[in-house]
């Protein structure tokens, strides 16, 4: 698929409404996965480095014991930095009326599915907005945190949200759905409002998201802070009433792809992404057809029943014991020592060469498994 031409020879009704050098050409490449029968999908970036072999980090069977969130704590949105021990600092998409909220270690043990999309955190200059960047970093020095690497993975409970990105993500076939990058809001924006519209229909086939500890090194590309700041401005002010539309939503259908269109359609109309999403996620939802792709079964009706049951007993079979976990707390970015300036830095294609010969990847891209393949 290497042109423009070959995407459209695909077929695919998405690509008449997905813009040309958009970060959302994503969406064919999805898709052409999913056709080529891929079980999982890696999402990342040009400047992101896998640090270990991703095959030994991420969950790939169906169950694994673990951790979840406590879902009985009052706040609705989790910081999964605070887990990795950076409560400081907050990731793109947490809502700014929520970062200086202490945390909370309180979690549930047991026996859970495999999340439909699992998030590893970074190294280096991580996923942070651009207020953070512009108020807690020093010019021409770049950022270099770190994350606790023996902090085990975490599950969002149900009825719970955090933002999660599309940089250093695996999301398995159960979740492909769930892959659409909105087309109409801005290029910082795309992934985050994904996550939060994709986690709002979770609740509806009991499903969530985790995060796991730093298994990438990002060396950030070049970006005007400023400019990211203009690009980010809709999220900082929107997002809390996003969260607030989300919890308040019921789906009045009893098909999950309706469910879609009509969460789309009821976030244009509050003005969170335009009217024309709802034609690019029929589309969507069409090329999901098209490739073959089965549709999710909604499990919990919400045309039928209004109180939600307790989380823990719909992602997997907990003892109800509650513990604390406290992670080994890593040094914020007021107390680092900042790296050396631009032009003492080693290059950035250095760099990345010598990280692909440590974990024995020739590339850095989107990797599509599957059971004949293990790229």
């Amino acid at each position: 698929m290497d042109s423009v031409s070959d995407q459209k020879n695909l077929q695919f009704k998405t690509f008449s409404t997905t813009p040309l050098n958009s970060y959302t050409r994503k969406n064919i490449g999805y898709l052409y996965a999913i056709l080529n029968g891929a079980e999982f999908i890696y999402d990342t970036d040009d400047d992101n480095a896998p640090t270990i072999d991703l095959d030994k980090y991420f969950n790939f069977n169906d169950t694994e014991y673990g951790l979840i969130y406590d879902c009985q704590i009052s706040e609705r949105i989790i910081n999964p930095y605070a887990h990795f021990g950076q409560p400081q600092i907050w990731p793109r998409g947490y809502p700014l009326n929520g970062i200086k909220n202490i945390y909370n270690n309180s979690y549930v043990s047991g026996i859970r599915k495999m999340p439909l999309v699992q998030q590893g955190v970074v190294n280096g200059d991580p996923d942070v907005d651009a207020i953070f960047r512009l108020t807690k970093s020093m010019q021409y020095r770049k950022i270099d945190l770190y994350f606790d690497s023996s902090s085990p993975s975490f599950q969002i409970p149900l009825y719970k949200m955090s933002p999660y990105n599309s940089q250093n993500t695996l999301i398995s076939y159960a979740g492909f759905w769930s892959l659409y990058l909105p087309q109409s809001v801005e290029f910082r924006l795309t992934d985050i409002w994904r996550s939060y519209w994709a986690q709002r229909l979770m609740w509806l086939i009991n499903e969530t998201i985790s995060f796991s500890g730093p298994n990438a090194y990002q060396m950030r590309n070049a970006h005007n802070y400023l400019n990211d700041f203009e690009q980010e401005k809709s999220m900082y002010l929107k997002t809390e009433k996003l969260i607030d539309f989300l919890f308040d939503w019921k789906c009045v259908h009893s098909s999950f792809y309706a469910c879609m269109i009509q969460l789309t359609a009821d976030m244009a109309s509050q003005e969170f992404w335009a009217k024309s999403e709802i034609k690019s996620v029929k589309n969507w939802i069409d090329d999901l057809i098209l490739v073959g792709y089965v549709e999710p079964r909604i499990i919990n009706f919400e045309n039928k029943y209004l109180e939600m049951l307790k989380c823990e007993q719909k992602i997997g079979t907990f003892d109800y014991t509650r513990i604390r976990y406290t992670p080994n707390f890593q040094k914020s970015i007021e107390s680092l020592n900042f790296e050396t300036v631009p032009n003492e830095m080693e290059s950035k294609a250095q760099y990345f060469t010598k990280f692909c010969k440590d974990v024995g990847i020739s590339f850095i891209s989107i990797i599509f498994k599957t059971k004949k393949q293990k790229v």
